[in-house]
């Protein structure tokens, strides 16, 4: 699991992220604000990777097909950062830190 805070700039608030990458599946949780889904992926290499999030519960809380964008720090280490659909505009940022289980 992968784990950190972001900041939107939009809204100017700060909420929790979750990720767990399990093989070629994302799954996403949002438990501050509740909301959660699945980021599916668009393009991948070996330093970065662009999904498209998917959000299966909470919709009221959170944007659904919001554009995702993340690199690889180091190991331990990826940014990402969220854009509203149809967009590159950054509205939100995070470093997440993978956690041991």
């Amino acid at each position: 699991m992968w784990a950190g805070d972001a900041y939107q700039t939009d809204t100017k608030t700060r909420w929790a992220v979750r990720l767990t990458v399990r093989d070629d599946s994302y799954s996403i949780v949002y438990p501050d604000i509740p909301c959660k889904g699945t980021w599916k992926l668009i393009e991948k290499n070996s330093r970065s990777a662009s999904f498209t999030e998917v959000i299966t519960q909470g919709l009221d809380q959170c944007e659904n097909n919001s554009h995702v964008m993340i690199e690889k720090l180091s190991a331990s280490e990826i940014s990402c950062r969220y854009a509203h659909a149809g967009s590159r505009a950054v509205i939100a940022t995070v470093v997440l830190k993978k956690k041991e289980r």
